[in-house]
């Protein structure tokens, strides 16, 4: 499991364009089914079925890549049915992003008054491991503001948070995630709201 996870990490920056996420994957769908499933637009270099580290329970994700970028363009053009389940194919990559680095890193917004760190946690869990789960507080009140940071293990985690979309349902709430870019790389807390807190670093990408 934690061997799978570190193998996926570590070929995340060669050939990305190459590298899809699918999502919407039947707990019965193993490696062999995708690769022989999508062998026929091209030759198949890995594919990553992710599990839960203490069941090794499929999380219902993974990731292929092709050794060349036009079977991935063929194969995100097309439909797919696995083991009786539409899966969706999608660049692992986040919408806009191409070659840079990517990081382990998210920014989470809208977060619901109510939501704990924990519910904030178990969300993003079934991404990936997460190795930090933090939500700001105002230092006055002691209450959320509303937003937090998720900080995976590994940056494949982040390219299914992204392909899963950039809105998601947290207790009953949508909530808004995007890449945490270092402080002083873009525009952040430029916007209205409030802003990461000193020392963090990080913001909205």
């Amino acid at each position: 499991m934690e061997a799978e996870i570190e193998e996926s990490a570590s070929s995340s920056t060669a050939g990305m364009a190459n590298k899809l996420f699918l999502g919407g994957l039947s707990w019965q769908t193993t490696e062999d089914t995708i690769r022989a499933h999508f062998s026929p637009y091209g030759e198949v270099t890995e594919v990553i079925v992710m599990r839960d580290r203490l069941t090794n329970k499929p999380r219902g994700f993974g990731f292929i890549t092709f050794k060349d970028q036009e079977a991935a363009d063929k194969a995100c053009d097309e439909t797919h049915t696995l083991d009786g389940r539409t899966i969706d194919a999608k660049r692992s990559l986040p919408h806009g992003q191409h070659s840079s680095p990517k990081s382990k890193k998210i920014f989470v917004g809208g977060l619901a008054p109510e939501t704990n760190e924990d519910d904030f946690k178990q969300h993003f869990e079934r991404f990936g491991q997460v190795v930090e789960a933090q939500i700001m507080v105002d230092h006055t009140s002691g209450r959320s503001r509303g937003f937090g940071f998720i900080t995976f293990e590994d940056e494949d985690s982040v390219s299914a948070v992204f392909s899963a979309g950039s809105m998601q349902e947290l207790n009953g709430k949508k909530v808004e995630v995007k890449a945490a870019t270092p402080k002083g790389s873009g525009p952040i807390g430029r916007g209205p709201g409030p802003v990461p807190g000193r020392g963090l670093g990080f913001g909205p990408g």
